[in-house]
């Protein structure tokens, strides 16, 4: 499994036997036009900010509607959080369970949590702005704890948005993080 960070909220996932983009952003956010391929677009919700299905070539199957899904060997499960504010994303493939987490207030509730399960891998937002904040993510990593989390949705790579820089996040958890430009 391969995991890139293109900026804002889009990220895109390779298994074995698809590619799967999350919330492809709108090209006046700042940041690089996107030029993607996917077998599989998730689309969180309908914001023209991150729902640029013209950034995905190829004729993916798209989810936009919480729900259970296996598409191309990839079980999917989009839901709106406990407390109906934002949605958490579930990705199992490769024997690898991934969870993109947003908009899920300062704590998340036992529910949820439970709904969630265990995570390898935690994508979560960092940025704040609507989003969540360094210390609603730093809350999420140590209930849920995962193998790995992976910050996204922060401010980087000249994006115009409100957004928290990453720094934020890494003086909330104490830690270095390691930078990449993909998680392998």
């Amino acid at each position: 499994m391969e995991i890139v960070w293109h900026g804002y909220g889009c990220v895109s996932i390779k298994t074995e036997e698809a590619t799967v983009v999350i919330n492809p952003y709108n090209n006046d956010l700042g940041l690089p036009a996107l030029n993607l391929t996917g077998d599989i677009l998730i689309m969180t919700n309908n914001n023209e900010k991150y729902s640029n299905k013209e950034a995905v070539s190829g004729k993916p199957y798209i989810i936009d509607w919480q729900g259970e899904y296996e598409v191309k060997s990839v079980a999917i499960t989009m839901q709106k959080n406990a407390e109906n504010t934002g949605k958490y994303i579930t990705l199992s493939a490769d024997n690898i369970k991934v969870c993109y987490l947003e908009k899920m207030g300062e704590k998340i509730a036992e529910k949820d949590i439970e709904k969630i399960g265990d995570v390898d891998i935690l994508l979560v937002s960092v940025g704040g702005n609507g989003s969540m904040t360094a210390k609603s993510a730093h809350n999420a990593l140590e209930t849920i704890e995962p193998r790995c989390i992976i910050p996204i949705n922060y401010k980087a790579n000249g994006e115009t948005e409100e957004l928290s820089t990453i720094e934020d996040f890494i003086k909330q958890i104490g830690k270095t993080p390691e930078e990449k430009e993909k998680y392998t």
